[in-house]
């Protein structure tokens, strides 16, 4: 699970693992500093959700994020595993795609490379926090604008509205997980 700072990526994999332990930030500062991952049993097949620092962080540089991402899917990759998918979390009540959330999607898109796009899925969170009119508009943006999702749009990935029950959200991992396993561009070039 990816995005930016304050997306929800811990409070959705708290939400689909009802794993306490995973710690979500209720404050300005960021919680997540370090990649983690939480596994949870759907449908009596066991899935892993990794839990990523988000990019515009208030400790880590990008390049401190980007270092940690890199060494997690080189690690992951030599040892045989490759990902079904990847859930890239955008908050829907962010009125502009800020310069850090740019460079978040700008990075995002180098690290997946181009064949990994249908295994994306674009995810908006905080639909309750804004009008539904607003809401739709601001989506309706960023899945037609080439300088935000339409190229991943284009090329297979899925845009989802994150689900707020947790039997929705474990629907959606088993969706995402259905994906033929695949490498990253990053993985490919680092380790291959």
């Amino acid at each position: 699970v990816m995005g930016v700072t304050g997306a929800g990526k811990s409070s959705f994999i708290k939400l689909v693992t009802g794993d306490d332990s995973v710690k979500v930030g209720h404050s300005q500062i960021s919680e997540t500093k370090s990649i983690s991952s939480y596994s949870v049993f759907i449908r009596d097949k066991k899935f892993t959700l990794v839990d990523t620092p988000g990019f515009d962080d208030d400790d880590l540089t990008d390049s401190d994020v980007l270092k940690l991402l890199v060494d997690w899917l080189s690690s992951t990759y030599k040892s045989g595993q490759k990902l079904n998918g990847i859930l890239y979390l955008h908050r829907i009540t962010d009125a502009r795609m800020r310069g850090s959330s740019l460079r978040n999607l700008k990075m995002f898109k180098e690290l997946i490379g181009d064949s990994f796009h249908k295994n994306v899925t674009l995810g908006t969170t905080c639909w309750s926090l804004v009008s539904h009119s607003t809401a739709v508009a601001r989506e309706t943006e960023l899945t037609t604008s080439t300088a935000f999702w339409k190229n991943l749009i284009s090329n297979g990935a899925r845009l989802q509205r994150i689900p707020s029950s947790a039997s929705d959200a474990r629907d959606l991992v088993y969706q995402i997980a259905s994906h033929s396993p695949s490498a990253l561009q990053t993985q490919r070039d680092i380790v291959d």
